[in-house]
């Protein structure tokens, strides 16, 4: 049978906290001789290494806003190689933009089993968020958006916006913040008398002004960092 692995690339506190976090059929992330990979369930059924990139790149987009939002200094990490590996150890990796590497090393493939099936290993907290995304649509998109590289005033607001829009006012009845930070953060991201050209609004429009104490984009970030995950689980009540 035919295994694919994903080689991961960035920091390697980045990929180390990876590993800790997902272990499950679906998302896994292992490590080998330096390396780190992604395994996925989801790769048995393809057969072109150019779809199992795509693939884990989407996978990618959320498994890393579900770490952003668990560990505050985590930075995402990208695809940077495909490998298959054959029944006979052979490994072909496959680089984006530059060709195919044959590997003749016999490499053993790393495995995908994890536990025992009789004692399935429960799922980590990083994992749960995912999972209850896998079933919502308006929240894989905020958990993606989130997951983004560089989050930006305009993409933090439109996480929001899934929040503010699927729950109204419970942020507030459930004490996840209070009025006056949202109206400090919504201020801020429309006002480009507060922050400039990221704001979300041009700097003609002389009605969207500044709050008296703008926040900062670290503040923003910290703000919807604790709406997301919140609003996530309250889906599973």
């Amino acid at each position: 049978m035919i295994e694919w692995l994903v080689r991961l690339k960035g920091h390697q506190f980045d990929l180390e906290y990876l590993s800790t976090a997902f272990d499950s059929p679906k998302w896994r992330v292992t490590e080998k001789e330096g390396c780190h990979y992604l395994q996925s369930s989801d790769f048995d059924v393809l057969t072109d290494a150019g779809e199992v990139r795509l693939h884990a790149q989407n996978l990618l987009q959320f498994m890393n806003g579900a770490a952003k939002i668990q560990h505050g200094r985590y930075q995402p990490v990208e695809v940077d190689a495909v490998s298959q590996v054959n029944e006979d150890g052979t490994r072909h990796i496959f680089i984006a933009a530059v060709g195919t590497i044959v590997a003749r090393s016999r490499a053993s493939a790393i495995s995908t089993t994890g536990g025992s099936q009789d004692s399935p290993k429960r799922p980590t907290c990083t994992e749960s968020l995912l999972a209850i995304a896998d079933q919502d649509a308006k929240v894989k998109e905020a958990l993606r958006m989130f997951g983004s590289l560089e989050p930006t005033w305009a993409n933090l607001h439109k996480v929001f916006e899934f929040i503010q829009l699927d729950i109204g006012g419970t942020m507030f009845e459930a004490g996840w913040t209070t009025k006056g930070e949202v109206n400090r953060f919504t201020q801020t991201a429309n006002s480009a008398l507060a922050i400039g050209d990221d704001a979300r609004h041009p700097i003609n429009e002389k009605k969207f002004q500044p709050p008296k104490k703008p926040m900062s984009l670290a503040e923003a970030k910290s703000l919807i960092r604790t709406l997301l995950p919140n609003w996530i689980r309250s889906k599973r009540q």
